[in-house]
């Protein structure tokens, strides 16, 4: 029996049946690599016209005498040459036809080599003479066997631009900043009438990145698709309050899903099994509470509105009602609506991961509710610490901290932006000046902690008058919050418009400080928002023409202004010391510039 021959001819048989394809498979085909072409055609017909030609997809036959023929997959060993061979004319469909001992029966296996994986196998298991490579079974009914080999047409022509190109990521495509757009489809023959993506649950794709000036490559080969989602933009509400904006659908081979919010879900199977609504808590603490206050109304209103359409929830089964707890639902809805309250209060900017925050965490915010929002006094460890940081979950928060007048276990907690205290100063001449705690604040603290509101840290320190004991301490503090604004890659905006306030504030009304040293820092702090003005060019000229006395004044002046080389003359003119000293401050950040 010769299984070649055989395997050929049942591979004619099948192609025949169908409307859309025309064989063209020879006999012991001596053309190197390919068995001839199947021609596809976009209309269906026993004869077709040229007009109507897709592509020729050139294929190669391989028999092989099997009794199993139920396997749903199957591997074969090809040349590594035959796939260099496919890649050159832009890809074969490969087929192995299994059939029985008596040769009465078959079944056919099909693997489209296209350029997308060919490349990829060529690059990877190119120093080998063959590669293993898997195939599924051709399916039997006519129209599926016509899909194969069109969507073997229809990528070859898609992909003929990946034969000459490197193998090409979706995440390498999109650090290039050239990617227009990402798009995916399916291939099927007129007629079927089926949903796209059934069809897709089942069947393999390509996504294909737009670049510039049309041309499109493959990214990434599906086998198929396992979900696919979208976002819905519609008002969600009930008795007239909205909580949503937007909802969510994912749909699957098995089941729809429409998901309100972080954790509301109901489930439709395929077999016509409804979930009602179920209720995750989860999120961060705002998605919580929505998410709670939501279905609490919903179902005491037993409906909800999407859009202008009312969608009714027919709870009325004891059981099904008892599943959401709600009186355990509100009593948890107000203990969050407490941790809101507080955080507010605390001028906690970032949400609060609530999937984070242990037992430890939630007996902090029970002392921190009691003491902030209630004022009263709780136990607390001070540690000789009146400004510590704490950390709960996911945010640090930075808190003042005072005693008890009596009992020195119990303390008050305060906003620290807002605490009811003021702060002395004291200096080895023995001094005391009268300040704002604020100036105490560090870079570090200034990054880590996320209640810092630095707009009105501004404004208290500005209350007091500035007296030549605490002209320098107001200097650093510019400095350190500049570092740290530095240090968070320019992100944090928060921080330079509060410097910049604070740098024009010190440069109209500090008398103590050198003029050329606060004009400097200044036009340092504007300069990292936006390019200096013409009267700010003006001032630095002015302080390099006044022969400043400081190197240090004289190698930031010139580093504002672009000129390097006498920024590095100057700087190299300093001791090794001065110089240590010059790169930890904030202005240093300008040699990049050079």
């Amino acid at each position: 029996m010769n299984v070649e021959m055989m395997g050929v001819e049942f591979v004619r048989l099948a192609i025949s049946k169908t409307d859309y394809l025309v064989q063209n498979i020879n006999d012991n085909d001596r053309e190197p690599s390919w068995d001839g072409n199947v021609e596809v055609y976009r209309k269906a017909g026993d004869v077709h016209s040229k007009e109507d030609l897709t592509l020729k997809v050139p294929v190669q036959v391989k028999g092989h005498k099997e009794n199993n023929l139920k396997k749903k997959s199957i591997t074969y060993s090809v040349d590594l040459s035959d796939l260099r061979n496919y890649l050159n004319v832009g890809g074969t469909t490969f087929l192995v036809v299994y059939v029985n001992e008596d040769g009465e029966k078959s079944q056919i296996y099909y693997n489209n080599l296209l350029p997308f994986e060919l490349k990829r196998m060529i690059n990877k298991y190119g120093h080998q003479k063959t590669k293993r490579i898997t195939l599924k079974a051709l399916p039997k009914n006519k129209n599926d066997i016509a899909d194969v080999f069109l969507f073997a047409a229809t990528h070859i022509k898609k992909q003929l631009p990946a034969i000459s190109c490197d193998p090409v990521s979706m995440d390498e495509l999109i650090k290039t900043g050239q990617v227009t757009s990402f798009s995916f489809g399916y291939t099927r023959v007129p007629g079927e009438k089926e949903n796209p993506f059934d069809y897709l649950f089942d069947h393999e794709t390509y996504i294909y990145a737009k670049l510039p000036w049309g041309l499109e490559l493959p990214v990434e080969h599906l086998s198929q698709i396992t979900a696919t989602g979208t976002t819905c933009d519609c008002p969600i509400s009930v008795n007239g309050v909205q909580f949503y904006s937007e909802y969510q659908i994912e749909q699957r081979k098995d089941s729809f899903t429409v998901k309100l919010g972080k954790g509301i879900k109901s489930i439709t199977k395929r077999n016509g099994d409804t979930n009602h609504l179920t209720f995750t808590p989860t999120g961060t603490l705002s998605e919580r509470i929505t998410d709670a206050d939501f279905i609490i109304q919903a179902i005491e209103a037993e409906c909800f509105m999407v859009g202008d359409v009312l969608c009714p929830l027919n709870i009325k089964d004891k059981k099904e009602l008892e599943k959401f707890k709600l009186d355990e639902r509100k009593r948890q809805l107000q203990w969050l609506k407490v941790v809101k309250s507080l955080l507010d209060t605390l001028g906690v900017t970032c949400e609060l991961d609530m999937d984070s925050v242990t037992d430890e965490d939630t007996e902090k915010l029970i002392k921190l509710a009691q003491s902030v929002l209630q004022g009263k006094f709780v136990e607390w460890d001070l540690k000789d610490n009146h400004f510590p940081e704490i950390n709960i979950a996911n945010i640090i928060v930075k808190l003042c901290v005072l005693e008890h007048e009596e009992n020195k276990s119990l303390c008050r907690l305060f906003p620290y932006t807002d605490a009811p205290i003021g702060y002395h100063l004291k200096y080895a001449s023995g001094e005391v000046a009268d300040t704002s705690y604020h100036i105490l604040l560090k870079k570090d603290s200034m990054l880590r902690c996320c209640n810092i509101n630095f707009s009105q840290l501004v404004e208290k320190i500005k209350a007091y008058p500035i007296t030549e004991e605490l002209s320098g301490s107001l200097v650093w503090l510019l400095l350190e919050m500049l570092c740290a604004y530095d240090e968070s890659g320019d992100k944090r905006d928060d921080i330079l418009d509060a410097a910049i306030e604070f740098a024009t504030w010190l440069k109209n009304t500090d008398k103590f400080t050198p003029q050329d040293l606060l004009d400097l820092n200044y036009c340092q702090t504007v300069a990292r928002l936006k390019n200096l003005s013409d009267n700010d060019i003006k001032t630095l000229h002015s302080i390099i023409e006044a022969n400043p006395i400081s190197k240090d004044v004289y190698v930031g002046t010139y580093l504002l202004l672009g000129d390097y080389v006498s920024a590095k003359k100057h700087y190299e003119d300093m001791e090794d010391g001065e110089r240590k000293v010059f790169d930890d401050y904030p202005i240093s950040r300008f040699w990049s510039k050079s």
